[in-house]
């Protein structure tokens, strides 16, 4: 079962890509700006929870310190969504 705030993320990303695509996603600015509600520690913990389930791909970079994103998410270059999170709102029926 998906927390509320992983849910709502991975519902973000759907809608950003669309329900029959894979391997693709925002990139970390684009994922705060649809994502606009959560700092940075929850979004961060939501993206985790979602790559724990296999519901996304996280490409990751060393982080840099005059990144304007938020700190939490320095390390992000972007998310990738996978097929098991089409199929998981496929199933619920969203």
């Amino acid at each position: 079962m998906l927390s509320e705030n992983a849910k709502t993320v991975a519902y973000e990303l759907r809608l950003s890509v669309g329900p029959d695509s894979v391997g693709i996603g925002p990139d970390t600015n684009e994922l705060i700006a649809i994502c606009g509600d959560f700092d940075g520690d929850e979004l961060l913990a939501a993206i985790s929870e979602l790559q724990r389930m296999g519901f996304i791909n996280v490409d990751r970079a060393i982080p840099t310190s005059e990144s304007s994103l938020p700190k939490p998410l320095r390390g992000i270059v972007a998310v990738s969504v996978l097929e098991p999170l089409q199929a998981y709102f496929d199933r619920i029926g969203i």
